[in-house]
């Protein structure tokens, strides 16, 4: 009898308990030109409820960490987005209004304590393009003496 009630007891127990979501799992890699500039961002993408996701990922040419979110309105995805220094380049943010449909759309960037790459407010075209080879690895793809940088040449 005690061995009928225990079992009842954890079956009560298991049908009972709180189950939590699974984890959101990120999808990606989503790689962005950034016209004027030669970056290269990859993002990884999860959803954060709502219309809202938080991105991660790295610019390719200067191999520095992105962090951003992604709101979507309508047909937009409108992307905010910053990335730290390192030894090659400034650190920067920007926004950008994507088109939804097109994977393309206008924005603007800043670089921070330098007039060079983005400076005070530049304006830049975001494009969905192929990711190349490597974009997940950690090494920076750009090639030697790239100049055109967001952040710019420190």
């Amino acid at each position: 009898m005690r061995t009928v009630f225990a079992i009842l007891a954890l079956a009560a127990l298991v049908l009972t308990a709180q189950i939590r979501p699974a984890e959101a799992q990120a999808s990606g890699p989503f790689c962005f030109s950034m016209q004027p500039f030669t970056d290269i961002l990859v993002l990884f993408v999860a959803p954060n409820g709502g219309n809202q996701f938080i991105v991660t990922g790295r610019d390719l040419v200067t191999g520095s960490a992105l962090s951003a979110t992604i709101f979507i309105t309508g047909n937009l995805a409108v992307l905010s987005f910053s990335i730290p220094s390192n030894f090659i380049s400034h650190p920067f943010s920007g926004t950008a209004n994507i088109n939804t449909a097109t994977g393309s759309g206008p924005g603007i960037c800043e670089a921070v304590n330098t007039g060079g790459g983005c400076g005070t407010g530049t304006g830049i075209q975001m494009t969905l393009v192929g990711c190349p080879a490597g974009s997940t690895s950690g090494e920076p793809t750009a090639p030697a003496g790239t100049e055109n940088l967001m952040g710019g040449r420190r």
